[in-house]
């Protein structure tokens, strides 16, 4: 099933598909990640990520995949701009194991599976289901 991502404020919003990235993940930082351990991934944001996409984490070891991996879907996303020490075109990306929920005026929607069609200006979110 997609998702889809909700961004914006006030007037219109807009609905997109969230992307799904596969990534190799030294055994390391999967066993961390596995282990709820390590919430964060740093990379370089060559792909665009954005909240609401999925990771597919695959454990990569001597050049090749191990046949491990595990999905987390990014919460919230630090774009480097040379302050803090993260290089501009770097980003620090907080996972979480479900998917990421979206709030609009006191009313959460799972984006799990579901297409949004538009946003009222009262803040009604309609969805196809």
């Amino acid at each position: 099933m997609n998702g889809v991502k909700i961004s914006g404020y006030g007037r219109k919003v807009k609905c997109e598909k969230m992307k799904t990235h596969e990534l190799k993940i030294l055994p390391e930082y999967y066993e961390e990640v596995a282990l709820y351990r390590k919430t964060f991934e740093i990379r370089r944001n060559d792909r665009d990520y954005q909240v609401g996409d999925k990771l597919i984490l695959k454990e990569y070891y001597k050049g090749k995949y191990t046949g491990r991996e595990v999905t987390r879907y990014v919460s919230y996303i630090y774009h480097g701009d040379g302050t803090y020490g993260l290089p501009e075109g770097f980003c620090v990306m907080s996972i979480k194991s479900s998917q990421p929920n979206v709030v609009l005026d006191n009313v959460t929607v799972n984006q799990y599976g579901k297409n949004c069609t538009s946003i009222t200006n009262a803040g009604t979110l309609n969805l196809n289901l």
